[in-house]
């Protein structure tokens, strides 16, 4: 059977209506903080996806780097590991230099049901941003750009993803894009979006972990956590390279 190729208006069509699908439901989340419903609308949006993915001509997900899991599981666990790993270094650091005080932390048996709460919560929300930033992007550009080009238009556009943060600052901007970099560089080398999806997977649920967990307030050093955060995403742009090297990870072609 010969492969499909879509049209430039049904690839650009389809990025819009992803781009509304998934901009629902974080409205729903930000102005009425509503996580079950914010859920169900994601469901919604996996769904759309897979019906792009059918309109232009595709089998499903997997067109957007979404391969059977069961035959790439390493991905996802060396992603999910290197994630956590490196972001509690990013937060204990913050720690160990007084930058931040943890003033309440759980009993164990409450902390571990959180995280695990946390961990099953963020994961359907990173799919879907994840497919939407990386995943159908990639689908379509990686052979009519560059990889460095495609890098930064990718970290681009997730930046843009979260316009909700912008009212932070721009420190908070040059983190989400470098975050972008971050995340989509593996998805570059391996053709596959569940290293990308593990590792933010991480990021997330330490995140939710050390804001909504723990109670955490200002220490005595000026410095602000999030440069801590920012040194470390840049520090793992190369040990990404480095760690998908030393696994071998095989590197999938998108169709």
């Amino acid at each position: 059977m010969k492969k499909t190729s879509p049209s430039v208006f049904k690839v650009l069509l389809g990025f819009v209506m992803l781009f509304i699908a998934y901009q629902i439901p974080v409205a729903v989340l930000h102005y009425l903080r509503k996580t079950e419903l914010f859920l169900l609308l994601l469901v919604v949006f996996m769904a759309v996806a897979w019906l792009v993915a059918r309109w232009q001509g595709f089998s499903g997900l997997k067109v957007y780097g979404l391969t059977n899991l069961l035959k790439s599981p390493k991905h996802l666990l060396a992603g999910l590991i290197i994630g956590l790993l490196f972001f509690s270094a990013a937060f204990l650091l913050a720690v160990q230099y007084d930058i931040v005080r943890i003033n309440y932390l759980p009993e164990p048996k409450i902390f571990w049901k959180q995280a695990l709460l946390f961990a099953l919560v963020t994961l359907l929300p990173v799919i879907a941003f994840d497919i939407l930033s990386m995943g159908y992007l990639y689908r379509f550009l990686h052979r009519r750009t560059s990889p460095e080009t495609f890098i930064i238009f990718s970290a681009i556009v997730s930046t843009g993803n979260q316009m909700y943060q912008f009212e932070s600052g721009l420190t908070t901007l040059a983190y989400l894009f470098l975050l972008g970099v971050m995340l989509v560089s593996p998805l570059v080398m391996t053709g596959n979006l569940w290293y990308t999806i593990g590792m933010h997977w991480g990021v997330s649920i330490v995140f939710k972990l050390t804001n909504d967990v723990l109670i955490i307030e200002n220490g005595n050093n000026p410095i602000p956590s999030q440069w801590i955060v920012i040194a470390i995403v840049i520090i793992l742009i190369p040990v990404n390279h480095l760690f998908i090297n030393q696994l071998s990870l095989k590197k999938h072609r998108i169709s």
